[in-house]
């Protein structure tokens, strides 16, 4: 380390005011370049990293601090960083990185860029600073907070493609930036360009240092590096814009949904190939403040079809993506949909963990065109930590999900902490899979082939009379038709539970609605299978006594609700001994189920990731199937 950086390490600046670095947390950079050999500046410190290569011209200025140097550079040249970083975050590019950049500039009302992702050079830079001297791109926003004229910075972009793009000036939190892509614009090559632009927005700017990292580091990490002594303001939460959700699949339609910052235009272009074809426009609605909520319905598709899409609105364009229609009910293809619920929390990491370990696993079940094999995703409620909090439902739920419903689409029931909030109602679009209007979305019902599914509310008891109508009558009609063989069931709340003894008393009215109301409803039809829900943290399976005339068998009651929340561990609260239950584990857990209509069996599976005193590696801990054409045994 250069003797005059490792001093800076424990001064102030007295000229300055401030306080300059902080902890050097530099054992596992990857590159730093401190710009301290004015014959060499484009010299990397020794053991980290290569050199920098130099296309036109630069010159050493001084540095922060007296004796320290700097480079600047200007219009037409930059920086190629070779940052010898492998393709991580799940893509074939570099999608988890760290960037820091010690700067400062000599002129505002003109642009400044920090980085190109393109190694051409023949498109818009991806972070600048604007005429205004906020710092940004369109596509991740920019900061509200302003750098001034001559003074120095340290801005730190903490970049997790998929989960977060954050940027920090001087350790504090300058932009909680909109999550990219994996593989997207915001990933990168094998080679970085520093301060490129393609058509001279890339104005002087004075740069004493810059690093990278292969990991996104955290908060703390990049408080401990800290900085100049600016303190940016408070800033809201993230915007995930121009990142689908799909939701309410059918046959021939499927709603493709995202945010943006703009309310227009609104469209989606679409085709059976990469070269889509074919244009649909929709609409957007404000869910809260800048929260803005884009909706376009593709009809007339064909099914079990593979599309291509991508949308379109006010800030530009996403990426190429695919989904695939559901097959009509006739069709003898395997259904196959994953169950979560649960993934509320406020530390990402736990679902964004449960979600990648499950797409993992997919893949290695079924092959990485996931959308091909996959038909729906569906969640048992308590998407957020907070219904009322809308920057939660894009961090909590929107963000961790985007590995996955991009390409897959999602159902959801909601859970209590959505708390009947109308942010929930807007978001989900069920007009066409609920039976009344004036249900307002609560309950719905859609099919895949040979299976129905349904999704109740187990909150608003404003509704539970006529959803007991409106239950009773669904699964009459099912047990009347032929080609229906199986119907799974969907809510929050449970009737009994092992794990969270307290969750029984607990908004008493939720639970005894499901054991009082539902359960009686159930049990009298034959091709119920399964109740799914959550609520307890961790997993339960048992069975529930069916009363049907014509029983097949018992209906399997599923507790998944180990899909990120903090997992209820055994001990922790009031544990239970129920009859009817006969697994019970405080794992993190997944589900994937796969019905077969040609022989018309399923087969579900438990994959667990462990808790915190034993870890596990996507581990079957839990294995259930159904033979709906299973001969009787024989009599004794």
């Amino acid at each position: 380390m250069n003797i005059k950086k490792l001093f800076a390490l424990f001064v102030f600046v007295t000229s300055l005011g401030i306080s300059t670095y902080g902890n050097d947390l530099t054992a596992d950079r990857v590159g730093w370049w401190n710009f301290n050999d004015t014959t060499n500046l484009a010299k990397p410190v020794i053991g980290y990293g290569l050199p920098l290569e130099l296309v036109g011209t630069h010159q050493a200025v001084e540095g922060p601090t007296s004796g320290d140097f700097a480079s600047k550079i200007g219009v037409g040249s930059h920086y190629k960083m070779k940052h010898q970083i492998a393709p991580n975050g799940g893509g074939t590019k570099v999608n988890e990185f760290t960037l820091q950049i010690d700067f400062k500039v000599e002129a505002l009302d003109i642009w400044h860029c920090f980085f190109q992702t393109t190694i051409q050079n023949n498109n818009d830079g991806d972070c600048f600073i604007n005429p205004n001297g906020n710092i940004g791109v369109a596509a991740t926003g920019y900061s509200t907070y302003a750098v001034k004229l001559n003074e120095w910075y340290r801005l730190v972009l903490s970049v997790k493609n998929g989960t977060q793009y954050k940027y920090y000036i001087d350790g504090g939190l300058l932009n909680n930036g909109t999550v990219q892509g994996i593989d997207g614009r915001f990933s990168l090559d094998s080679l970085l360009l520093m301060f490129a632009d393609e058509d001279g927005e890339d104005n002087p700017i004075i740069v004493s240092e810059i690093a990278i990292w292969d990991r996104a580091l955290t908060a703390q990490e990049i408080s401990n590096l800290g900085g100049f002594g600016h303190k940016p303001p408070t800033v809201p939460g993230t915007k995930l814009v121009l990142v689908p959700y799909l939701q309410t699949p059918t046959t021939n339609s499927i709603y493709v949904c995202w945010h943006d910052t703009l309310s227009t235009p609104t469209s989606v272009e679409y085709g059976t190939s990469a070269s889509l074809g074919q244009t649909a426009s929709g609409t957007s609605e404000v869910i809260s403040g800048s929260y803005i909520w884009h909706t376009v319905k593709l009809t007339g598709l064909q099914s079990n079809t593979e599309y291509f899409y991508k949308a379109i609105s006010g800030s530009g364009s996403s990426k190429i993506y695919n989904f695939k229609t559901l097959p009509d009910s006739i069709s003898k293809n395997k259904i196959r949909f994953l169950l979560l619920s649960d993934t509320h929390n406020s530390d990402t990491s736990k679902p964004v963990k449960v979600i990648k370990e499950a797409k993992k696993k997919m893949e290695e079940l079924y092959g990485v065109d996931l959308h091909n094999h996959i038909n729906a995703i569906i969640h048992s409620g308590d998407l957020v930590v907070s219904g009322s909090n809308i920057v939660e439902y894009t961090d909590v739920f929107f963000a961790p999900l985007s590995f996955l419903s991009t390409s897959i689409p999602v159902m959801t029931v909601a859970g209590n902490h959505e708390n009947e909030n109308a942010f929930y109602y807007k978001y989900m679009k069920y007009d066409d899979v609920q039976p009344y209007s004036t249900a307002g979305e609560r309950f719905w019902s859609f099919r895949i082939q040979n299976t129905l599914f349904i999704g109740l509310n187990s909150n608003a008891s404003s509704f539970f009379t006529l959803q007991k109508t409106w239950l009773d009558q669904a699964l009459a009609q099912a047990e009347a038709d032929s080609t229906i063989d199986f119907v799974f069931v969907m809510s929050h709340h449970f009737s009994i539970t092992e794990l969270w003894g307290e969750g029984m008393t607990y908004e008493a009215f939720k639970v005894q609605h499901v054991t009082n109301d539902i359960y009686p409803i159930l049990k009298k039809y034959s091709k119920v299978v399964q109740h799914s829900y959550g609520h307890t943290h961790g997993y339960e399976r048992g069975t529930w006594e069916t009363a049907a005339l014509n029983p097949r068998g018992d209906f399997r009651i599923v507790c998944g609700g180990g899909s990120g929340g903090a997992i209820d561990r055994w001990g922790s609260y009031l544990n239970n001994d129920f009859s009817n239950i006969h697994v019970a584990i405080d794992n993190f857990s997944y589900q994937i189920i796969e019905i077969d209509p040609l022989t018309k069996t399923y087969e579900s599976k438990m994959y667990s990731l462990g808790n915190t005193s034993k870890a596990r590696d996507n581990e079957v801990m839990d294995t259930w199937y159904r033979k709906a054409n299973q001969p009787a045994p024989e009599a004794p």
